[in-house]
């Protein structure tokens, strides 16, 4: 017997009316339309399948998800008997940037929603890595044809086709694949720092999240060097952590001057989790530059080609240049 939930705050691409991740049906709400334009939207946009207009925005009821069989979650969730809906909602939070989470509370029971119900203020580079594929679907009967068919069907054939992308689905279920393997589980001991990740990407000042990003960075190195003891992994130098995540996800080399730059940000780190205010060692942009990389980092964790559409890899290239 199938099992049926409402989610609040999923955004679907343009035209998709469906989403089959892993065997969970997540379908649009029938007044999708007024519910999505209820959240929030920070831009004005014309020419997409709504016209969306800046709003502050809150939470509301855009899908339903509908399953069967339950499979237990890949994830370490800290609540009991966590199920793979769970990842999925997690990474569906991480791939559109809104606090997507569903109903698990009876009717007569209404607890206060204390999610945040703004957009995401970081994690783009990573939503951008999503695989692009389009198709073309017929609205009245929804069904696919790729763009071959589409280019020689007759022009009136064509009025009822609109483009969409159909590779958001399939780069959410190449994730869950991958995070749900034996191997990447191991390696990365269940993916505590994905949840590190969904807070540090949250609306807030960019003091404290450069230093939730770093924290990132710094269990990231505790997980590639679990053969450390862990006072070891404790007392190692930040900027051995630091080094050690360029290396291995950016393929460089860091020299002895770039090294000490390395260290610079390192102090000014340190004395902004001491003092609470931007330290004047560093620029608000290397911070952001910092974490722009770690958005890349998590795409390349998630078995993705990172974006790189704030141009954080020629960022990073830059620095190291000025360093050498």
């Amino acid at each position: 017997m199938s099992e049926k939930k409402e989610v609040y705050n999923l955004e679907f691409p343009s035209y998709i009316f469906e989403l089959n991740l892993a065997g969970y049906v997540f379908r649009r709400v029938e007044n999708y339309e007024d519910q999505f334009l209820r959240l929030q939207h920070l831009v004005d946009v014309s020419g997409s399948e709504f016209r969306i207009l800046p709003l502050t925005g809150t939470h509301a009821i855009t899908a339903t998800v509908e399953f069967q069989n339950e499979n237990l979650a890949a994830l370490e969730w800290g609540h009991e008997s966590p199920t793979q809906l769970d990842d999925i909602i997690l990474l569906l939070d991480l791939f559109t940037g809104r606090s997507v989470f569903y109903k698990n509370w009876d009717e007569d029971a209404e607890p206060p929603i204390i999610r945040d119900s703004r957009l995401s203020q970081w994690g783009a580079q990573l939503r951008l890595s999503s695989q692009r594929d389009t198709a073309y679907i017929n609205i009245d009967t929804r069904e696919f044809v790729d763009e071959d068919i589409f280019l020689k069907m007759q022009f009136f054939e064509r009025s009822n086709y609109h483009p969409c992308d159909i590779g958001f689905e399939k780069t959410i279920n190449s994730v869950i694949a991958l995070i749900s393997s034996s191997e990447w589980q191991t390696i990365h001991q269940k993916g505590y720092f994905l949840f590190l990740y969904k807070n540090a990407v949250k609306r807030q000042t960019i003091e404290y999240a450069f230093l939730e990003h770093w924290t990132i960075w710094e269990h990231l190195f505790a997980l590639h060097n679990s053969q450390l003891s862990e006072k070891v992994l404790e007392t190692t130098d930040a900027t051995m952590k630091i080094i050690f995540i360029l290396e291995k996800y950016f393929q460089i080399s860091i020299s002895a001057t770039a090294r000490e730059e390395i260290k610079r940000i390192k102090k000014a780190r340190h004395a902004l989790s001491h003092f609470g205010k931007i330290p004047t060692p560093v620029d608000i942009k290397e911070m952001e530059l910092f974490i722009r990389l770690t958005e890349q980092v998590i795409a390349v964790i998630l078995g993705l080609t990172p974006s790189n559409t704030f141009n954080s890899r020629e960022g990073l290239d830059a620095f190291l240049k000025q360093s050498v």
